[in-house]
């Protein structure tokens, strides 16, 4: 009997939507023994569990190709399993293919909003950006902004409202994000930084205008 586990949550730095599912934390050789196993048994057992850990791996190694094909693989035996449908949409959101993988992370979505303590909402906020649907992405990212205090989803969030026209709610929690600077310990404050001074920046052009 294999248990899936839950994958590793990811902190999310980069603006560009490519660039949040990129998992290559892990550093594996090609030929890495367990690779080769996997394939082995793979071959007589096309186990969804055996399918989805191989994934993951090709996905750690940026593969993406190989990982969608596995991911794939595996959800054809068994469509219920969570895990492997957010990595599915992670991968196909890093290979530019963001229509495809706003499927994948809505499915995530309406099954647990939570998964991966909101990564996966963000995710999906960001495949819906990605693929031109402002509006869906929008509602995502302020769902995201009533349950988490992290900088990157209320700037996004900001970033819409100011493209519809709701300037004075975007000047708000933009500087909600500027406020909250010096009250942040210093292992959070560095990977929160660049979206304040993204922040800082977008307060100082509307004072300009």
């Amino acid at each position: 009997l294999m248990i899936r586990r839950p994958p590793r949550s990811t902190p999310l730095y980069s603006s560009a939507a490519s660039d949040v599912y990129k998992r290559q934390d892990v550093e594996r050789p090609v030929d890495d023994e367990r690779f080769i196993q996997l394939e082995k048994d793979i071959a007589t057992n096309p186990a969804p569990a055996l399918l989805f850990e191989l994934a993951e791996l090709y996905a750690q190694n940026g593969d993406m190709e190989k990982a969608v094909n596995y991911y794939r693989r595996g959800l054809e035996r068994d469509e219920e399993d969570i895990y492997a449908r957010y990595g599915l949409g992670k991968a196909l959101a890093t290979l530019g293919r963001h229509a495809e993988a706003v499927v994948h992370l809505n499915q995530v979505h309406e099954s647990d909003p939570k998964h991966d303590y909101g990564m996966a909402t963000e995710a999906l906020a960001d495949a819906l950006l990605a693929s031109g649907q402002d509006a869906a992405a929008c509602d995502r990212y302020e769902e995201l902004t009533r349950t988490s205090s992290r900088s990157r989803p209320k700037f996004q969030f900001a970033t819409l409202l100011d493209k519809q026209g709701r300037r004075d709610e975007a000047l708000q929690i933009m500087q909600e994000i500027v406020e909250q600077e010096s009250s942040l310990p210093s292992y959070v404050l560095s990977s929160e930084q660049p979206w304040i001074d993204q922040a800082q920046q977008y307060l100082k052009t509307q004072e300009q205008d």
